[in-house]
């Protein structure tokens, strides 16, 4: 992994004469022709920073002659031109799996050159304008496609695309289309793709109500499906239980499914991915009876439950499970929710965001903190402000599990007191971490935050978030990031006492290729953006708003 200046080479690539595999993290277009003559590389993951559109922007991909796997993402939305594709044409005999991520919109003009790629087996391009006649030139020449991500405009169907490809033996879609067009495809996939493996639906907007007639009864090999922001019906939430081969499952209940619809997903025996919006209606015990008929779950996401924490009593079964988040869920018993996650010791990852009776949630997860050994990202994001007891024992608790990597504690709101919580200082102790929010009502200082930067000096990615009325975060908070020269991402969120003594400091920040800050009205000026993109060497993300 590497984060470069337009002018700097690749580090010391030239060691690694037999490097087959290769992940470049915002890397300054320029940088890449030096990759041209790796004949051996066999996978390239970049996240790219494009200046401007250029007509030459991949020409440095022809020498990669054994290239299996190119993945491309733009650090920056902007689109280069779709004839640099022909450069990919010497790697029609070994290309496998091509993702363009905001590089490109694909068009009928750019069709051609990626029908030549014969070879695909997958293929992602998330900006694509082709026309029906464009998609079904695509599935006639690419008949190895056995995933693929498009977006689909209206009036443009994927008909021909799956039963002409492998897709559509077992094969996966991922769509990115209109509200309509997502309620018609979801709504007739089992009908006219029977035999696909993994479906997810992308659609931009609020969350709808499925009104097509659901076919998922009829996809006997599905073992995907994600459907954000579609909340389902009944008789759709029902036929999904049909679908016993189902492994990964992302969807949202409408208010209308009720106890008896959600238990006929005990079927789903084979799930190892589970994240249900669900609601208020449902109750624990249906939902506990559903996950103890899923003992080899590994990831869990609630969301709009209620009850006890005796709905999670099933976790202790799940020897697998390694990330569980809770999402505005209102919990009543912090004793069950306390005695649920200590049977689940191989969590890994724990969020809980916007939950009820947040001071009893909170303590609950607080003390059973060190019942996780194994314990690498917290996320904790309060509806509320907590009392200063409670602050100084979540620092105690996260202190004590050195263990890990990322640490996130906060909550969105505003409060005019906040408790000055000493005991952060103690987080320094985390020197493996590598995400941080930290949050000025949750009782960090300037002091706290320095300690920390002089321990953990591998910190990535650091937010900081102002929401106390006295505007607590000022210019000794950003001083004090400044021996973390490996931090590549900052964010900073209501930080209203930021002025131009800020500045300086951040310009010391040597790696930082994303900056964002939110109602930062001190760092908004057009001359501060100017000096800090002249500072900044690798900066491809500057955003600063009033």
């Amino acid at each position: 992994m590497a984060r470069l200046a337009p002018a700097r080479p690749l580090p010391q690539l030239a060691r690694f004469a037999r490097l087959s595999r290769l992940t470049l993290r915002h890397i300054h277009a320029a940088a890449l022709p030096v990759l041209s003559d790796r004949t051996g590389l066999l996978h390239l993951d970049a996240t790219v920073y494009f200046p401007d559109a250029a007509e030459h922007w991949l020409d440095w991909a022809a020498g990669l002659t054994s290239l299996h796997r190119l993945h491309l993402t733009a650090a920056l939305l902007r689109l280069q031109p779709e004839e640099g594709l022909s450069c990919l044409l010497p790697l029609r005999r070994t290309l496998r799996a091509l993702r363009l991520d905001g590089c490109m919109l694909l068009t009928d003009e750019g069709v051609p050159l990626l029908a030549q790629l014969s070879g695909l087996t997958r293929l992602e391009v998330t900006c694509c304008q082709a026309s029906q006649q464009g998609l079904d030139a695509l599935a006639v020449a690419l008949p190895r496609l056995a995933q693929a991500e498009l977006r689909l405009q209206d009036g443009v169907a994927g008909d021909r695309l799956v039963p002409l490809t492998a897709i559509g033996a077992g094969g996966g879609l991922t769509a990115h289309v209109s509200r309509a067009k997502a309620n018609s495809l979801v709504g007739a996939a089992g009908q006219q793709w029977p035999g696909l493996g993994r479906l997810a639906a992308h659609h931009t907007g609020c969350a709808f109500l499925l009104t097509a007639e659901p076919s998922f009864y009829a996809m006997q090999r599905l073992t995907s499906l994600s459907l954000p922001h579609i909340q389902l019906p009944p008789e759709a939430a029902r036929q999904l239980g049909a679908c016993t081969a189902l492994r990964e499952l992302e969807v949202e209940l409408n208010f209308t499914v009720r106890d008896e619809v959600l238990l006929s997903w005990r079927a789903l025996v084979h799930m190892r991915c589970l994240r249900l919006s669900g609601n208020f209606y449902i109750t624990e015990q249906a939902m506990a009876a559903v996950l103890e008929a899923m003992p080899g779950l590994q990831e869990l996401r609630l969301e709009q439950m209620q009850g006890s924490g005796a709905m999670l009593g099933p976790l202790h079964s799940m020897p697998a499970l390694h990330t569980l988040e809770l999402a505005s869920c209102h919990l009543n018993d912090a004793q069950a929710l306390q005695a649920a996650l200590r049977g689940a010791t191989g969590l890994a990852a724990l969020r809980v965001q916007s939950c009820g009776i947040q001071s009893e949630v909170c303590e609950a997860i607080v003390a059973d903190l060190p019942s996780l050994p194994h314990l690498r990202e917290l996320e904790v994001a309060l509806r509320r402000a907590v009392t200063q007891s409670t602050a100084e024992a979540l620092a105690v608790a996260c202190a004590a599990c050195t263990q890990l990597s990322s640490l996130d504690l906060h909550f969105p709101g505003y409060t005019q007191v906040a408790p000055s919580v000493p005991a952060w200082a103690a987080v320094a102790a985390l020197t493996g971490l590598r995400s941080l929010h930290a949050s000025s009502g949750m009782g960090w200082g300037g002091a706290a935050l320095a300690a920390l930067a002089a321990a953990a000096t591998s910190l990535r990615v650091v937010t900081l978030t102002d929401n106390v009325g006295n505007a607590a975060v000022d210019a000794e908070w950003v001083a004090a990031l400044v021996p973390l020269q490996r931090l590549s991402h900052l964010q900073l969120n209501s930080c209203r006492a930021l002025r131009e003594q800020a500045v300086p400091p951040l310009c010391l920040l040597s790696s930082l290729t994303g900056l964002h800050g939110f109602r930062c009205p001190g760092l908004a000026s057009e001359e501060v953006r100017r000096h800090l993109r002249a500072s900044l060497p690798c900066l491809a993300d500057l955003s600063l708003h009033e």
